[in-house]
């Protein structure tokens, strides 16, 4: 299975004052077996390591922008998505409350066909993404 991941569940996984720290980890463990390809854009990546560093420490940011390239399968987002990013927030009769990092989210998942997200942010249903949920299964 591929999905994207978000910054709300990265920084879930990080922070264990998180309100999602359990429920974070409860899926990060369902999604190893069988093995998921999970991808990480790249302005989430330097969106997750701001926070961490700004909320969590120096050093709980080093190790998140160290291990980050094995953990996850960083990809970058195109001309094209930057420009279906901004078609989201300012393009629609109705601009959607959306920050312009999960609206480049939202481009790269309908430029790679994908519609699973590991997130909590509401929003991306409403872009038409599905949020993982805790495998029950496990």
């Amino acid at each position: 299975m591929a999905f994207l991941i978000d910054t709300s569940a990265i920084y879930a996984l990080v922070n264990a004052n998180d309100t999602h720290h359990e429920l974070a980890k409860r899926i990060a463990s369902g999604l190893s077996k069988p093995p998921s390809r999970v991808i990480l854009l790249n302005f989430i990546l330097a969106e997750s390591h701001t926070l961490i560093r700004a909320r969590v420490g120096h050093e709980a940011a080093r190790r998140f922008l160290l291990t980050a390239p094995e953990e996850y399968e960083v990809v970058r987002a195109t001309p094209e998505d930057e420009r279906l990013a901004a078609t989201y927030l300012y393009g629609a009769p109705y601009p959607l409350n959306l920050s312009y990092f999960d609206a480049a989210l939202c481009a790269v998942a309908e430029r790679l066909g994908l519609k699973k997200i590991f997130g909590f942010d509401q929003h991306f249903e409403q872009m038409g993404l599905e949020l993982l949920k805790v495998s029950h299964g496990r």
